[in-house]
């Protein structure tokens, strides 16, 4: 299985697991570390990303996400953050979907719905319906639990 998450950058433990492929070696971070929101919305502000909505926050999971939207001009562009404990360990992907819904989490894992877009599709109007993915927590690394579809913005469908 590839590994999604980018390398860790904040926290006292660190992770080194890139983003699409390689293998993980890593402190793992502790997931009892408590991480308020605010620190949390920090990490997206310092990569130009603002929080969606604070309602997926769970502080006492030990696998956190929130759904991040660029603050950068042009099409909507929004990423999953994902923290285990205090530790931000990365991303869902590398480059950015179109909209992304938190629809399940608990313990270790978190479901994300993707909408998927048609060539023709206005950022604002998915007609493709969606793709849910399940991001797993091994204690080193977050995996995919199935196959997060293309960014392509001329893929049919596509998150772009």
């Amino acid at each position: 299985m590839r590994t999604v998450t980018a390398p860790a950058s904040t926290g006292t433990s660190s992770v080194t697991a890139p983003a699409h492929g390689g293998t993980a070696t890593a402190t793992a971070p502790n997931p009892s570390a408590p991480l308020p929101l605010q620190a949390a919305e920090q990490v997206l502000a310092a990569r130009g990303y603002g929080v969606l909505t604070e309602h997926d926050w769970r502080p006492g999971q030990p696998l956190k996400v929130l759904i991040g939207v660029s603050r950068a001009s042009g099409p909507r562009a929004e990423l999953a953050f994902f923290f285990v404990g205090a530790t931000f360990i990365g991303t869902d992907t590398k480059d950015p979907s179109g909209s992304i819904a938190v629809v399940a989490q608990g313990g270790g894992s978190v479901t994300l719905s993707y909408a998927l877009y048609r060539p023709s599709d206005s950022i604002d109007a998915p007609t493709a319906g969606s793709a849910s993915v399940t991001y797993r927590w091994t204690g080193t690394r977050l995996v995919p639990q199935g196959t997060i579809p293309s960014a392509a913005a001329a893929a049919s469908p596509s998150r772009r």
